[in-house]
């Protein structure tokens, strides 16, 4: 805001122009480090040109330098990938594969609608398994190295899939669904990987995706993995992984103590999936 008067051009912002200003600024990038913040202090107190209203993002950078000074931390410089919004969505990822990694076993996503208080569960389950009357277990397909065993294996796609949608209100029935049709029994040996997601995806794009009537595994996937149409990030993608992914193995011939799949893991995860939902509507 400008006011004139006889001799000068006197500047002063009030509180209702100043909000307005910065209400659409989210500085996530910060320019200067707290040791080169005096120096910058000079240059910002420059009177900027009426057309220029940048000087007001920059003002609020002076004050986070300051801020962070006066707290004896240092400004890191970093990128963030989604600058419009904070991640407030989780979701659930889980893949299962033989201890060999040739094989393709299960996959599956689970999520929670805050709206409807349901848990969903789509997978895909490969059917790679055949029991013989001589009471052995032999694999039906695999992947493509099978042959090659000083290959290094790479995960393997599904194959002779079958799909499936399961919904619950019930948290305990989803750890019970995931232990019983996931996750093999001892029968067999597994290795898997699971992954929590943070998502940023429109709840317009979500309900569609994930919570439609014909909704399945693979538009959850495209959703997660494929689509970088995104306006709220800036590399497009709608979903990001917020932790490394973890590894468990089983192998009911060796005797070695593997890092097993349980119940407890599952339980973890579904609470940080239903409840970040519920809060984040709230």
């Amino acid at each position: 805001m400008v006011v004139q008067t006889r001799s000068s051009r006197v500047k002063f912002t009030t509180p209702s122009f100043r909000d307005a200003s910065i209400r659409t600024y989210k500085v996530y990038t910060p320019r200067i480090t707290a040791a080169a913040a005096t120096s910058a202090r000079a240059e910002w107190a420059v009177v900027p040109d009426d057309s220029d209203v940048s000087y007001i993002a920059e003002a609020i950078m002076g004050l986070q330098g300051k801020e962070t000074r006066n707290n004896n931390t240092v400004i890191t410089k970093h990128k963030c990938l989604n600058p419009m919004t904070p991640v407030t969505r989780y979701a659930y990822g889980i893949r299962v594969y033989n201890s060999a990694k040739t094989l393709h076993y299960r996959s599956a996503y689970v999520l929670y609608d805050d709206k409807t208080r349901l848990y969903t569960v789509y997978s895909i389950i490969s059917n790679v398994f055949t029991t013989f009357s001589d009471g052995g277990v032999h694999h039906c397909g695999g992947g493509e190295n099978d042959d090659d065993d000083d290959t290094v294996h790479i995960l393997p796609n599904p194959v002779h899939t079958v799909h499936a949608k399961y919904t619950t209100f019930v948290g305990d029935t989803v750890v019970n669904y995931l232990m019983t049709m996931i996750v093999p029994s001892e029968q067999y040996d597994y290795f898997i990987q699971d992954d929590i997601l943070g998502i940023v995806a429109s709840n317009e794009e979500l309900a569609e995706a994930a919570f439609g009537p014909d909704s399945c595994y693979y538009d959850v996937a495209q959703l997660f993995q494929n689509d970088t149409s995104s306006c709220e990030t800036t590399n497009g993608v709608k979903a990001f992984h917020l932790i490394p992914s973890r590894e468990f193995w089983f192998d009911p011939t060796s005797t070695y103590m593997w890092q097993t799949y349980s119940a407890t893991i599952a339980n973890c995860a579904l609470m940080i999936v239903s409840q970040s939902a519920a809060s984040a509507s709230a």
